[in-house]
């Protein structure tokens, strides 16, 4: 993993970003009815991008965009973490705690005292990421909510030595 970068999405990282976004909507809707055309999942993701671009990240393996951090600030001011994506071919590495330790350490390094976020119960990769991580899961009907508290010693949770 030496090549593995991950840093908030530029104005060049668009088009990469877009087309993640656009699978990882794919794959949480394939079981409904209708999934998001390209097109209209493109149009959506450059539509909000200018206002939420500072909340997003993206992971890349030397050029090749691997996987991304969605957020988005709350009416309330924390730090909503929307999803993380890794592509089908890199999953199983760590990369999604990996992302998810960056996307903790940059809600905490631009200013939020809090991150909220929601795991739906079926999507077991990211609880056991949540797990590892030791964040408290609470449950809900489908799904858990976790709220971390960025004001406290982040060390270990997000991999830094002590």
């Amino acid at each position: 993993m030496d090549n593995i970068t991950i840093k908030p999405v530029t104005d060049d990282d668009l088009l990469d970003f877009a087309h993640l976004f656009w699978q990882y909507r794919n794959e949480e809707l394939a079981n409904e009815p209708e999934s998001l055309s390209q097109k209209v999942c493109l149009e959506k993701a450059l539509s909000n991008f200018e206002d939420s671009k500072k909340y997003q990240q993206i992971m890349r393996d030397d050029a090749v965009a691997i996987g991304i951090a969605e957020g988005k600030e709350s009416n309330s001011g924390s730090y909503v973490s929307d999803g993380i994506f890794i592509v089908g071919y890199r999953r199983g590495e760590g990369l999604g705690k990996l992302i998810k330790q960056e996307q903790i350490k940059y809600a905490k390094d631009i200013g939020f005292p809090v991150m909220n976020g929601f795991v739906l119960d079926t999507n077991t990769a990211s609880l056991a990421t949540m797990r590892s991580l030791n964040i408290e899961l609470i449950g809900k009907r489908a799904g858990y909510t976790f709220t971390i508290d960025l004001s406290q010693d982040l060390s270990v949770l997000i991999g830094e030595k002590e």
